[in-house]
């Protein structure tokens, strides 16, 4: 059986990820509910998102806008760069995208 490091060579991905915690998010504070994570897989040479999880309040309707970007090719700095509608539980892909190196 492989180990998660030797699929991710076998498949010549060199990646990062970053996550956050939902607790600093405008929208989650104002639903009370300022649990979750939101974490981000991404090829470094493509800037392609290749995973995501999210589990925090809302995170039912954000992930499937991270579907429709994953499935039409938008970067992850496409996706950083976005402006998204203020409360809402999408403008944490803003930080968490940001974080990448």
């Amino acid at each position: 059986m492989k180990t998660n490091n030797q699929v991710i060579n076998l498949l010549s991905f060199s990646i990062t990820n970053r996550g956050t915690k939902q607790a600093a998010m405008p929208r989650p504070k104002i639903v009370g509910d300022p649990r979750g994570i939101i974490k981000f897989v991404a090829d470094r040479k493509t800037d392609q998102i290749l995973d995501a999880a999210l589990m925090h309040v809302d995170s039912q309707e954000v992930i499937n806008l991270v579907a429709v970007a994953m499935r039409a090719g938008i970067s992850s700095s496409t996706l950083r760069d976005s402006i998204f509608t203020h409360p809402s539980s999408t403008e944490a892909l803003n930080d968490v995208l940001g974080s990448f190196e």
